[in-house]
């Protein structure tokens, strides 16, 4: 298209789909965007100028896609979710340095061999959930600087050894689930947090006994340790 404002929503679905190109004007979706189920896509060039999405953003089940770098003008999700989620080739989510307000949660989901995600550093609250779960492969996540999570916390089923990518956070509304990381050696990043709606941490094998949390002064419903 030629205007750089879409109105309603995005949807970029299709088995021939190779390129995002033709989107290399938009600055501004008011409704949702969502890219999903395309198989031969490998990455997101012709996004960069997107600034802002005022509903959902979904980028899901792409079984080509590679890396995630081109995102590098986000600021703002509007929506329910921001989702990275069930993109098999998936190894790197990167710029998205500049996004700083989310109005929904923030979720990456059984990525296989994602093994990094840098960005969300400016982002302070998250209205929803944050949920890392099932990416085995996953090793490294830059600081994402958030203060707070409205909802639940969920780290599950990843490859990470620490949480220092958390070390920014201090109050989860919600649950805070950490559980089955079977790399997980320590909670060093925990230790600015000061209040949880509930703690749950369980099956992590190689975690050791210091279970960090420092500074956390007030759990509002249940403390579950367990093996």
């Amino acid at each position: 298209p030629g205007c750089n404002t879409i109105l309603g929503n995005v949807r970029i679905a299709g088995a021939d789909i190779t390129s995002l190109q033709g989107l290399n004007q938009i600055q501004t979706i008011r409704g949702n965007l969502e890219i999903k189920n395309n198989s031969l896509l490998q990455q997101l060039t012709g996004v960069e100028n997107l600034d802002s999405v005022y509903g959902t953003l979904n980028i899901e089940w792409n079984p080509s896609l590679q890396i995630i770098n081109a995102l590098d003008s986000l600021k703002f999700v509007g929506g329910f979710t921001f989702t990275i989620s069930f993109n098999a080739s998936l190894t790197t989510i990167e710029s998205l340095e500049r996004i700083d307000s989310l109005g929904g949660s923030l979720r990456f989901i059984q990525n296989d061999v994602l093994s990094s995600i840098t960005g969300f550093q400016n982002v302070r609250i998250i209205d929803g959930n944050l949920s890392i779960a099932s990416n085995p492969a996953l090793t490294a996540i830059s600081s994402l600087g958030i203060d707070s999570i409205r909802g639940n916390c969920f780290i599950t089923e990843c490859g990470l050894d620490n949480l220092v990518c958390l070390d920014a956070l201090r109050i989860v509304k919600g649950g805070f689930l950490i559980t089955a990381n079977p790399k997980l050696t320590s909670l060093t990043g925990t230790n600015t947090l000061q209040s949880v709606g509930g703690l749950t941490i369980s099956s992590n094998a190689l975690l050791a006994s210091d279970l960090g949390f420092e500074n956390l002064n007030s759990i509002g419903s249940d403390l579950t340790v367990e093996e």
